[in-house]
């Protein structure tokens, strides 16, 4: 996952990583590693969620203890949230994004 920015299937690795947590209902360890490489993800999209966006919500949905245990996952989530709206800026729909991982922090924070 150190390439994640040559590689060519990321979408496909989001889409995987979202299907074991969503069947399993529950965040595996690998799932938690994975999570780690979710900003680059979003930094190659340039600020463009694609299907960041339901990965990041069934990691709440289903792991919201691993944001308990391990504050780094909210920073996480934070520099994200600021990343989609100031340094993308340049593309219509990413202020929509921070919104939307805005929402997702408050559900962090809530829950």
């Amino acid at each position: 996952m150190n390439y994640i920015k040559k590689i060519e299937f990321d979408e496909d690795l989001v889409l995987i990583v979202t299907s074991l947590i969503t069947i399993g209902e529950k965040v595996p360890q690998e799932a938690i590693s994975f999570f780690q490489h979710t900003p680059k993800y979003l930094k190659k999209n340039r600020g463009l969620m694609l299907d960041l966006f339901e990965l990041l919500n069934a990691y709440i949905v289903y792991g919201s203890q691993m944001f308990d245990d391990n504050a780094e996952h909210v920073q996480t989530l934070c520099a994200m949230i600021k990343k989609s709206i100031t340094d993308y800026s340049d593309y219509d729909k990413s202020i929509y994004l921070g919104y939307n991982l805005l929402s997702i922090l408050l559900q962090v924070n809530l829950f």
